[in-house]
C-alpha cells in the first residue's frame, strides 16, 4: 500500500515537471527561432522481490534461448529464464529486456537519444555480467549468442543472463522518475518579413553570437543595426561574422544563401555559421540561445544549410499540440491525486480500526 503511495506520488511529480515544460513551450510559441523542449522520464530500478523464509540456492530454471536483435552496433535482448542486470546510480536493475551498445570507453552500455537521434552517453548505464562486473568488449567485433554469451572476435568474455535465487518471484519498480529535458531541433516554418536585417537558416546550423558569457548560438535571425552600425540581436548581443562583429553603414546589403554579406556588389563579410554533430552538446540558455558544453561528445562541423534573407524562423512549438498534451497530463495528474487520496484514506482507516481493537 505504501509503495503504491510512492508510485502515485512520483508520477505526480513527473507530470508536474512535464506541465512546466509545456507551459514554457506555450509561452514561446511566438519567439523566433525557439526550439521546444521535451521532458524525458524513465522507470526506477526493477528490484527483485522474494518470498519470506526463502532459500539462497540458485533456481534450476529450464534453459531457454534469449532473443537477440542487432542493428548496426546496437543490441536488443530479451529473456524469459533469467534477468539482464544494469548498474545504475541507485544500484542494480534487473530486467527481462535490455537495449545497449558499445560506449566510447569500450563497455556495453545503455544509451539515450537526443531529439536528432544521436546518442548521449552522459545518461548511459553499464551492462553487468554474471560475475557482477561491467562488460568490457573494447573495439573488437561483438556478437551475442542465444545462450547469452558475449563474444568478442569469436572468444567469450562474459555472460549476460543472471539466474536469480529460488525464492525470487519477480521484480517490482517504484514507477517513473524525473530524468532530463531534451530540446527538439526540428526546423520551424519560415515567415517572410521583407526586412533586410532578418535572416533565417534553412536546414541545420546556428548563428554565432558574442556575449559577456562567451559565444552563444541561436536560430533567431531577427537582427537589427544599432547606432554604431553593428548587427545585433534583439537582446543587444553582437552577431558574429568571420571578421568579428558585423558592421554595416545601413540596411542596403544583401545576404546570399551561403551567408555572405554583400554591399554594392562587394563581399564585406560572412555570417559565422556553425553546426554540431551531436545536438546533445548544446545547453539552452534563455529562450532561443544555446551554449556548447565544455566537454562535447561530438564536434563542431561545417555549416551546410542555406540562408534566407528577409525571413525569420518561427518557433517549432504548436499551440494546439502543446494544449492537447497539457490536457492529457492534467488528467493523469488528477488520476494520481485520486490514487493518493484513496490510499491515504485506507491507511487512516486501518490505523483507526487497529486502535479500536481489544
Amino acid at each position: 500500500m505504501i509503495r503504491g503511495l510512492y508510485i502515485a506520488g512520483n508520477n505526480m511529480v513527473v507530470n508536474t515537471n512535464k506541465l512546466d515544460v509545456l507551459s514554457n513551450n506555450l509561452a514561446n510559441v511566438d519567439t523566433a527561432g525557439y526550439k521546444k523542449d521535451l521532458y524525458a522520464s524513465k522507470g526506477f530500478n526493477e528490484v527483485l522481490i522474494s518470498k519470506f523464509n526463502g532459500t539462497d540456492a540458485r533456481a534450476e530454471l529450464p534453459f531457454d534461448k534469449i532473443t537477440v536483435e542487432k542493428n548496426g552496433e546496437d543490441f536488443k535482448v530479451s529473456t524469459d529464464w533469467g534477468y539482464f542486470r544494469v548498474a545504475t546510480d541507485n544500484g542494480l536493475s534487473h530486467n527481462k529486456d535490455a537495449a545497449f551498445t558499445v560506449d566510447p570507453d569500450g563497455y556495453l552500455s545503455t544509451f539515450y537519444l537526443n531529439s536528432d537521434r544521436t546518442k548521449d552517453w552522459n545518461y548511459g548505464d553499464k551492462i553487468v555480467g554474471t560475475d557482477g562486473q561491467p562488460i568490457y568488449v573494447g573495439d573488437g567485433e561483438v556478437t551475442i549468442s542465444e545462450a547469452g554469451e558475449v563474444m568478442v572476435d569469436g572468444s567469450q568474455v562474459a555472460s549476460l543472463v543472471y539466474e536469480a535465487d529460488q525464492d525470487v518471484i519477480g521484480t517490482m519498480s517504484a514507477g517513473v522518475k524525473a530524468n532530463r529535458i531534451l530540446t527538439d531541433f526540428t526546423q520551424g516554418n519560415l515567415q517572410q518579413t521583407a526586412r533586410a536585417q532578418d535572416v533565417a537558416i534553412r536546414g541545420e546550423g546556428f548563428f554565432t553570437i558574442e556575449t559577456e558569457f562567451g559565444d552563444l548560438y541561436t536560430r533567431n535571425g531577427s537582427f537589427h543595426l544599432d547606432g554604431n552600425g553593428e548587427l545585433k540581436t534583439s537582446d543587444g548581443y553582437s552577431v558574429q561574422g568571420l571578421n568579428g562583429t558585423i558592421k554595416l553603414e545601413n540596411d542596403s546589403f544583401q545576404v546570399n544563401e551561403l551567408g555572405e554579406i554583400i554591399v554594392d556588389g562587394t563581399l564585406v563579410d560572412k555570417l559565422k555559421l556553425v553546426n554540431f554533430s551531436n545536438t546533445g552538446d548544446l545547453v539552452k540558455i534563455g529562450g532561443s540561445f544555446f551554449r556548447a558544453k565544455n566537454e562535447m561528445q561530438g564536434e563542431m562541423v561545417d555549416f551546410d544549410g542555406e540562408i534566407a534573407q528577409g525571413y525569420i524562423e518561427n518557433s517549432n512549438a504548436s499551440v494546439i499540440n502543446e494544449m492537447i498534451r497539457m490536457i492529457s497530463l492534467s488528467r493523469n495528474y488528477e488520476s494520481g491525486q485520486k490514487v493518493v487520496s484513496t490510499i491515504d484514506e485506507a491507511i487512516g482507516k486501518a490505523i483507526s480500526d487497529v486502535g479500536t481493537l481489544g
